[in-house]
C-alpha cells in the first residue's frame, strides 16, 4: 500500500505530495518541482516505514518553554520546580532564547555547557547537575513524541 504519492496541482503549476500519518490522516505539502515533491514523499515514506515520522510542527517548541512545560507538568514538589525555573531564567533562556528543539544540535548543547563554565562561571558540579536537567527534558520530550531521538 503507497503511503505517499505525488500529483500536478489542480490549481497553478507544480506538485502536491500527499501522504496518510501514523493517526489515518491525510496530509498534503505542495512544491514547484516534481523532483522536489518525489523527494520529500520518499522522505516521509522513509519516517513512515522506520517509525521515525513526527509532524513538521513538532519540535517547534523553544527550549525553554520545553524545559518549563518539563519543570512544572510532572508533578515534583515545589521546591524542585522553584529550582528547574531559577534555572530556566539563569541558563536556559539567556543563552539558547528563541532556540527550537527541533533545531537544538550537539554542539548547542557544548557551546551552553561552555558559556555556562566561562561567563556564568559556574563549578564543575553545577555544569554536571544543569546538563543533567536539560538531559531530562530532552528525553522528555523524546517520550512524549515531541521530537526525534535523532536528528532527521
Amino acid at each position: 500500500m503507497a503511503r505517499g504519492w505525488v500529483i500536478p496541482c489542480t490549481k497553478g503549476t507544480g506538485y502536491t505530495c500527499y501522504w496518510i500519518d501514523p493517526d489515518k490522516k491525510q496530509r498534503q505539502k505542495s512544491f514547484r518541482l516534481k523532483g522536489d515533491a518525489d523527494s520529500f514523499r520518499a522522505k516521509k515514506e522513509r519516517a513512515l516505514d522506520t517509525g521515525t515520522y513526527l509532524e513538521a510542527n513538532r519540535g517547534a517548541e523553544t527550549v525553554a518553554a520545553l524545559f518549563e512545560r518539563w519543570a512544572t507538568s510532572r508533578g515534583v514538589e515545589n521546591s524542585s520546580v522553584r529550582q528547574y525555573l531559577s534555572m530556566l531564567n539563569q541558563a536556559i533562556l539567556p543563552f539558547f532564547k528563541a532556540k527550537t528543539i527541533g533545531a537544538l544540535k550537539l554542539a548547542d548543547v557544548q557551546a551552553w555547557i561552555l558559556w555556562m563554565r566561562d561567563v556564568k562561571r559556574y563549578a564543575p558540579q553545577t555544569l554536571q547537575t544543569r546538563f543533567g536537567y536539560l538531559s531530562s527534558a530532552l528525553r522528555w520530550a523524546v517520550d512524549n513524541e515531541r521530537v526525534r531521538s535523532q536528528p532527521g
